[in-house]
């Protein structure tokens, strides 16, 4: 007689409910069981699990709940970061163009107030040599150094680049 062995539904529940124990040993030997019933049913465990049966989702993309969390708390993190930016350089160019209307110079830097902790960031933000627009990029990396104490692998070759560029101008 030809098909698939029948499992015992009791037998795997109670299988099932020794992975529980706090005996290792014994957690092993009834996933190993659990998993040779199976298998010899013919089955995996999104169909032991309830999953099976054409499912788009199965049982191992649900346990991955916390990569596609840390996904996601990146993804928005960066976001966060360019828009920062972003507003940023618009902040700077709207108080550049009011500055030029009313025909003022741009303010000079506060040498005391405006440190980040960071030797790069702190003798960028006190070059009055930079461009508003790479003023604006520095402070942006300077706001999020100082929350976070971490710079991105771009933001230190932003700084790098603006460093050379201004030590090449001198």
């Amino acid at each position: 007689m030809t098909g698939a062995v029948v499992i015992d539904r009791e037998r795997l529940l109670k299988l099932l409910s020794l992975l529980d124990s706090d005996q290792d040993g014994e957690a092993l030997a009834a996933a190993r069981k659990a998993a040779s019933m199976l298998r010899d049913a013919g089955l995996g465990w999104d169909d032991a699990l309830g999953l099976g049966g054409g499912s788009p989702k199965k049982w191992s993309h649900a346990l991955d709940l916390s990569g596609q969390y840390l996904a996601e708390l990146r993804r928005r993190v960066a976001a966060e970061r360019q828009l920062e930016q972003w507003r940023r350089l618009a902040q700077t160019y709207q108080l550049e163009a009011q500055r030029a209307r009313a025909g003022l110079a741009a303010p000079a830097v506060d040498a005391a107030s405006d440190n980040a902790g960071h030797p790069l960031l702190d003798q960028l933000l006190h070059d009055n040599r930079l461009s508003p627009s790479a003023r604006a990029r520095v402070e942006s990396i300077a706001t999020w150094f100082r929350r976070s104490k971490m710079l991105t692998h771009a933001e230190e070759s932003d700084l790098e680049s603006l460093a050379r560029g201004l030590n090449k101008a001198a």
